[in-house]
């Protein structure tokens, strides 16, 4: 039973499986292979032990390992992205003499890493590696799937729990109802918000509106008192309890509202984590309608997704914040609408006002205005309350605010922007930005936009930090342009030659050539790339 699966199937997300135990690696040439050990359940309940290499690079690779029974095997490590990347050199290990030890067993937690982008296999408590500034949450030691029995499943027809059956929904319970309780508390029969562990699965559409919008129906906001011009209904917005992870299975979208975590009290807005889920249309409308004159400049605000905070008396930073949150995989658009030019029905697609130790990793962002703001105001000028990594996201036939960005430490690497229509990043005041290995397409350049545009309105106009390095183009004085509120209005005044941060996660093993970027992301980033999904080991069912 156990050589059944020791030809390199894929028995956990981005590893191959390959017999025997007790065996290290070693790639020639003096780098070591990262090695660990597991054991499997064969299809007969007995235990078969692996040992899985996480290989750093990327793309198909060809290896050879060399197995303590004298085997030699051959796999494909296609699940490292998903896809076929041309170009990977095949790399060769050969067998050191080892030690034996202990297997883990089969429940125990697990690393899940950051490139699985074709499978998810989720096991309570278990690790994750995000690449990014998630990594360094819990004091270095990262961030875990939420370690608990409590697995709600969202199907179309019904919700179960765990292992049980599936209940039927109701007028009292409808989907929507079972989702957003879920959620926020870990119940689907509460909507309090909670620090209840959970895990949410979710299969198929839930339309937080309840009905009351749809693709070709908006009307629900277009509803104003004719004698005040008050908006008649408020915008749709969901809350997320901390500890949450948010699953999504077969084509998971959340359509016509947003969710909401906000760090509004001790433990609040923390350990979330969202893979694989589409935000569709998140839409609202004005607060005063903007026919009529006097208000013809307001805005919409609602965002798709938002981590919030509560200000400190002092104004100028928060009293908690939102810690501990990878994204990935999620797609965010305005889904048909035409909002691009003026926001009267949507704000952000993914907004944070603070958040520390926050991933945002392989999610696609189109069809949108301004799609994410980091820190609401220029007051905000303490970086350490937010702290973020973006990369491998796909950016495109978008407007502006990729970020937009405050005082921040901000690593932005393998991200690729392409039909971006005034500008790519927006740094603030003390903004410290690495920007790596990117890819810069089309960015609509013909009215005076660029690749960056500054807001750093400090005297000094020298707080802001740009390090670039390894992107398709070096950014210069030609590809910046600068708002108002900019007080420098050189780019020489931001650009350093070293970075302003030091990065103490590791990522360098996930760093491709920014040129790697634009065959890559269009197929790997977004929600809906993730084909297979199992809990415990387990595959999905209704």
């Amino acid at each position: 039973k156990c050589d059944e699966y020791a030809d390199g199937t894929v028995l956990q997300e981005g590893v191959a499986a390959v017999a025997w135990r007790n065996m290290h690696v070693k790639r020639i040439g003096g780098e070591k292979g990262k090695v660990k050990q597991k054991e499997w359940l064969d299809k007969e309940g007995g235990l078969c032990n692996y040992l899985y290499i996480s290989v750093p690079e990327h793309g198909t690779l060809s290896n050879e390992v060399t197995m303590k029974s004298k085997r030699i095997l051959s796999y494909t490590a296609l699940a490292v992205f998903g896809i076929v990347a041309a170009g990977c050199a095949s790399t060769a290990y050969e067998k050191k003499a080892v030690q034996p030890t202990p297997a883990a067993p089969v429940s125990s937690a697990s690393d899940v890493s950051a490139t699985d982008v074709s499978a998810i296999n989720l096991v309570p408590g278990a690790a994750v590696k995000t690449y990014g500034w998630a990594d360094m949450a819990n004091g270095g030691s990262g961030i875990r799937y939420p370690d608990t029995a409590n697995i709600v499943f969202i199907g179309e027809k019904g919700y179960r729990i765990g292992d049980g059956a599936l209940v039927a929904y109701s007028d009292r319970l409808s989907k929507r109802m079972a989702f957003t309780n879920a959620i926020a508390s870990g119940s689907v029969t509460s909507e309090s918000v909670t620090l209840e562990p959970a895990i949410i699965v979710l299969t198929g559409t839930v339309d937080l509106s309840d009905g009351a919008v749809n693709d070709s129906d908006h009307s629900y906001y277009d509803a104003f008192d004719p004698e005040t011009h008050k908006r008649l209904h408020k915008d749709i917005i969901y809350k997320i309890g901390s500890n949450k992870a948010i699953i999504g299975a077969a084509g998971a979208r959340l359509a016509y509202g947003g969710l909401e975590a906000k760090a509004d009290g001790e433990g609040k807005a923390q350990n979330i984590i969202i893979r694989n889920i589409e935000f569709w249309d998140a839409h609202g409308s004005t607060d005063y309608d903007t026919s009529v004159e006097q208000y013809a400049k307001k805005k919409a605000s609602i965002d798709a997704l938002v981590f919030n905070a509560v200000e400190n008396p002092t104004k100028d930073s928060y009293a908690y914040v939102p810690e501990n949150i990878w994204i990935d995989h999620c797609t965010f658009s305005d889904g048909p609408c035409s909002d691009l030019e003026r926001n009267y029905n949507h704000d952000g697609l993914l907004d944070l006002k603070a958040g520390r130790f926050v991933t945002i990793s392989y999610c696609e962002f189109y069809n949108h205005d301004k799609v994410t703001l980091i820190a609401p105001g220029e007051k905000f000028t303490r970086a350490e309350e937010r702290t973020l990594t973006l990369h491998h996201n796909y950016y495109h036939e978008a407007t502006q605010r990729m970020p937009r960005t405050r005082a921040c430490l901000l690593h932005v690497y393998n991200n690729y922007y392409d039909s971006i229509f005034q500008y790519a990043l927006g740094p603030g005041i003390n903004a410290q930005f690495i920007v790596e290995n990117n890819y810069f397409g089309k960015v609509n350049s013909s009215s005076g936009n660029g690749i960056v545009k500054y807001f750093d309105s400090s005297e000094t106009h020298d707080t802001s930090k740009f390090y670039q390095s390894g992107n398709n183009v070096t950014i210069k004085d030609s590809d910046v342009i600068f708002d108002s509120v900019e007080k420098g209005g050189s780019f020489s005044s931001h650009a350093v030659s070293e970075a302003p941060w030091k990065i103490e996660y590791d990522y360098k093993a996930l760093l491709q050539n920014a040129e790697e970027l634009p065959a890559l992301l269009p197929a790997a980033a977004g929600s809906g790339k993730i084909t297979s999904i199992e809990i415990n080991g387990k595959a999905l069912a209704e």
